[in-house]
């Protein structure tokens, strides 16, 4: 199994109550209800960790739901390569 820090890291389950409780904040702090579905993906994704993390640096940017997204997708292309 991988590190947190890892490119390649695999699925753990996530209590499902943690998963809704925090794409539920995600979903009312970027004002993006619409996307709490594809929030609950990244969280099961990437972890609770690396989700704080991004969600901690996007609230120092202008546009913070922006710069979230931006980190995800920045971690998906990652994954890619």
């Amino acid at each position: 199994m991988a590190n947190a820090n890892s490119r390649y890291t695999a699925r753990v389950s996530i209590p499902i109550e943690l998963v809704d409780s925090l794409s539920l904040e995600l979903a009312s702090e970027y004002d993006n209800p619409q996307f709490r579905a594809w929030y609950c993906g990244v969280i099961q994704e990437f972890g609770v960790e690396r989700v704080h993390e991004w969600r901690r640096r996007s609230a120092e940017g202008n546009n913070p739901a922006r710069l979230f997204s931006h980190y995800i997708k920045s971690a998906r292309k990652a994954r890619q390569s």
